[in-house]
């Protein structure tokens, strides 16, 4: 399939027209001036209307789009004053919009260990996942981020698809004079050496975080390196503040190449902390983002950010920010979503009739929301339990009804166990449900059986 597809990201994401003036003038150019290609000779399907159109050539100028239609009229116009690429029959489309995903986490996944199971990788068991690690430090980019960070760092591990969870022991293998970090596919757990327990400050007398467990050795309140949702960013929030410049600038610029090789052109940061918003305001600043890129802010710990000349309905050097981002619970998968029925199967260290936990007491949750709707901005809010859907429901509830719904559409990102008695709710209040299909691929079973 792939060497019979051809996916060309462009500028723009839909065929536009281009007014006489700028063609004439176009036409006077001396062509040595201008930047542009003509492509033909496969499947060019423009995405307008409600069945395939498709045309047999289009010019690119600079990034936009000037001519569709005819080959024979594309020759006659722009010959010997474009570029021609034959696409020997592939097919060519305009470029995707990510809707959702995190930029920042791409490019940490693009610099980190691969741990992610098949079909993406080759982590099938945690023995295989330490060999990989152990590979991986003696790797180019092992040896970039080790050198720069102090830590060897792995992404995606996955215990749906494992053989055991794995644990600090396990990670001990790997190295027990450096701290190692493992991060869930889901983004919301992590699992750290002993070295690493000693670096995030985590001891037996340490307690739970409001929204956050740390595991336990069955028996004992010894940690056993596994750490969830709060546990997790209270360590691993902070390590990222400590990433240099140049990693960040690294990890960027191999981000936008990784969406950029997939055939996006605007791509997201889905929640953006202080540490992620202050590398995304450099790249900006600095005229080093090519895709159009936009975030979402963690307003709990980043609200500054609204304020920012990026808080914009257009791109500023391809960047803008979108709005806020609240998150109300966990993942499914990892079993932190936030129920109003218990798991069939409970996570390690937890009873039966466990339903997960909330990021926010209900208070705290409402005056969130309140924030949005009393500074008129458009809002994503993370839910993936029908419990945590409640109490987002609630708070937008509280808050309409003392300022009103203002025109906004807040975004119910995920909402994975949605109730069919919440849905006329989401119509009442003007939500858009985001849902997560993909889920369905790599998680289906899992959410079907615990």
């Amino acid at each position: 399939m792939k060497n019979k597809i051809l996916i060309i990201a462009m500028a723009v994401f839909t065929i536009i027209s281009c007014d006489n003036n700028s063609e004439k003038s176009a036409a006077n150019a001396e062509p040595y001036k201008l930047q542009q290609t003509i492509y033909y000779g496969g499947d060019i399907i423009t995405m307008e209307g409600d069945k395939p159109e498709y045309v047999e050539a289009v010019v690119q100028r600079e990034g936009k789009i000037v001519f569709v239609g005819k080959k024979a009229d594309a020759l006659k116009k722009y010959k010997g004053k474009a570029k021609e690429v034959d696409l020997k029959g592939r097919t060519m489309l305009p470029s995707f919009i990510d809707p959702h995903s995190h930029i920042y986490g791409v490019g940490l996944q693009a610099v980190a260990a691969n741990l992610l199971p098949p079909p993406d990788g080759d982590a099938k068991t945690v023995d295989k996942m330490v060999d990989i690690l152990k590979e991986y430090e003696n790797s180019e980019n092992g040896k970039i981020v080790i050198d720069k960070v102090g830590w060897i760092i792995g992404f995606g591990y996955d215990d749906a698809e494992l053989d055991r969870y794995p644990t600090a022991a396990d990670l001990d293998k790997v190295s027990a004079d450096k701290p190692v970090i493992i991060i869930h596919a889901s983004f919301h757990f992590c699992v750290v050496n002993t070295k690493g327990l000693e670096a995030f400050g985590i001891t037996e007398k340490t307690k739970n975080p409001q929204g956050g467990v740390i595991r336990r050795i069955e028996g004992s309140k010894k940690p056993n390196g596994v750490l969830e949702e709060l546990a997790f960013f209270g360590g691993f929030f902070p390590l990222m503040q400590t990433f240099p410049e140049d990693l960040e600038d690294y990890m960027f610029q191999k981000a936008q190449e990784m969406y950029a090789s997939y055939g996006y052109s605007t791509a997201v940061e889905g929640r953006s902390t202080k540490a992620i918003t202050k590398s995304l305001f450099r790249a900006a600043d600095n005229k080093k983002i090519f895709l159009d890129v936009l975030t979402f802010v963690d307003i709990s710990d980043n609200r500054e950010a609204m304020y920012s000349k990026y808080y914009h309905s257009d791109y500023v050097n391809n960047f803008r920010i979108a709005g806020p981002k609240l998150v109300h619970d966990g993942s499914p998968q990892g079993k932190t979503a936030w129920l109003t029925k218990p798991y069939l199967v409970p996570p390690n260290g937890q009873e039966k009739g466990y339903k997960g936990f909330p990021i926010h007491e209900d208070e705290e949750a409402y005056a969130l929301i309140d924030s949005c709707y009393k500074n008129n901005w458009n809002f994503q809010i993370h839910c993936n339990g029908d419990a945590a859907i409640d109490q987002f429901l609630e708070g937008v509830k509280l808050a309409v009804a003392k300022y009103g719904k203002k025109g906004l559409k807040p975004v119910l990102v995920h909402g994975q166990t949605l109730r069919a008695d919440q849905i006329p709710l989401l119509v009442k209040y003007d939500i858009f449900p985001s849902l997560f299909p993909m889920h369905t691929f790599y998680w289906g079973d899992w959410h079907v059986s615990s």
